[in-house]
Order: structure tokens, then sequence, then C-alpha cells
């Protein structure tokens, strides 16, 4: 009985302790918009290609800079599918360009605090994400790459100890 929770215990810990992969590809347009506290540099995208694991997938994407000069530029992108919202931190810290296209790259953080849903599970996450903007005189169209790990919340010690003994109770109860 006791090898048993303590390998219930430890294998509850490993499957906890997982990072999940998440890589997006999205494009969409953008647009430059005045605010209150600046200009934002808002884009809305639908997305191409989805791999995140067992997770729910996204039905669009939204990035708004709200610090949009000088470099790093500051903001958030946010995917959603109208039930579950996974935020995440960006920082864009370099402008590549060519032609009539631009490149900006930089990383992001998980933003626990507003990700919703199936997506709020998560104790921290990064990676980076690369967007081309792609412009001319009447059209404004952007794609956006985004790679990088989220990490599920993993149990304190003294949760792992806890969950051990109620499963030893349980099946000390089933046998009597």
């Amino acid at each position: 009985m006791k090898k048993l929770s303590i390998l219930v215990a430890f294998a509850s810990l490993a499957a906890a302790s997982n990072a999940l992969s998440i890589d997006l590809i999205s494009h969409g347009t953008y647009q430059l918009v005045n605010e209150a506290d600046g200009v934002h540099y808002v884009t809305s995208e639908t997305l191409d290609f989805q791999d995140h694991d067992v997770l729910p997938d996204f039905t669009s994407m939204k990035i708004d800079i709200t610090d949009y000069l000088p470099y790093p530029l500051v903001g958030t992108i946010t995917y959603t599918n109208g039930t579950d919202t996974l935020v995440l931190d960006a920082k864009f810290d370099n402008l590549i360009t060519g032609g009539q296209s631009q490149t900006v790259n930089g990383s992001w953080t998980y933003d626990a605090a507003l990700s919703t849903g199936a997506y709020a599970g998560f104790s921290d996450g990064l990676g980076t994400q690369a967007i081309v903007l792609h412009y001319s005189v009447n059209r404004q169209y952007t794609s956006t790459t985004l790679s990088g790990d989220l990490n599920p919340v993993v149990p304190e010690p003294a949760t792992m100890t806890a969950l051990g003994l109620g499963v030893l109770a349980l099946i000390r109860r089933k046998r009597s």
C-alpha cells in the first residue's frame, strides 16, 4: 500500500511538471489607433496553424502595442475562442525593414491574471514571436509566428503528501 501511494504521488508530480509547447501562426490586418494614453498598434488576426497539444483551438488573435515608440515596444497578445483566452505580455526588441515589409521580433511571458478557461491553469511561460508587417497604399497586412512553453502549476510537497495519504486511505477503506 505504501509503495502504491508513493508511486501515485510521483506520477502526479511528473505529469504536472511537463511544459506545454505552443506554436501558432496567424494573419490579418493592422492599424495605428490614437487613444488617450498614446498611439496603439492594433492587429486583428485569424489563426492558420495551431500546435498546442490537448488544449482548445483559438479562433482569433489580437495584438495591442501600448508603448508604440521608441523600441523596445511593449504590449499584449491575446488569443481566444470566445471561452478560453490566452494573454501574453509582449516585448518587441528590434525591427528589420525591407521593401514593403517590416519584421518585428521579440519575446513574451504568460499573463496568469488575464488568461481564462483552459489557459488559466499555468504558473508561467515564455517564448518568442515575430510579426511581419506588409504595407502598401491601401492595404496593411500582418502575419505572426509565435512559439514557446507554458508551465503548469506544480503542487507543493505538502499537497503531494496529502494526495498520497488520501489515496492510501481510499485503498485501506476499500480493503476493509
